[in-house]
């Protein structure tokens, strides 16, 4: 079976619109609970108050790693401190062969378009 080329379109065509985000001082607790009910492995942090500007992502994984595997309570560690950051994004009126290429190289699977 051949997969489209998705390659020359444009990343806007092909990306998901809607995404979970929380701010820097939420609970790890409440980004498990959320990632839990809206089946979702991944959640864009923001700065706290009016700004809300993404300046980070949080994963399963890195809940796995940097809070479980460390025994850190995810009702006492803040999504901010174990996010990884700065956040890398694309454009949305970017090629879909860019966000691979810059995936690629940066080593994410996750890139939010803003």
């Amino acid at each position: 079976m051949m997969l489209p080329n998705y390659s020359h379109k444009k990343v806007v065509e092909v990306a998901e619109n809607d995404f979970e985000s929380l701010p820097e001082d939420a609970l790890v607790a409440e980004a498990a609970k959320i990632m839990r009910d809206k089946d979702v492995s991944s959640i864009v942090i923001t700065l706290k108050g009016a700004q809300k500007e993404p300046v980070g992502i949080i994963t399963e994984r890195d809940i796995v790693r940097r809070v479980m595997a460390e025994n850190k309570g995810p009702f006492k560690v803040t999504v901010g401190s174990v996010m990884s950051s700065p956040l890398v994004t694309i454009n949305p009126e970017s090629s879909v062969k860019d966000a691979i290429t810059l995936m690629r190289s940066k080593q994410i699977r996750r890139l939010p378009v803003v």
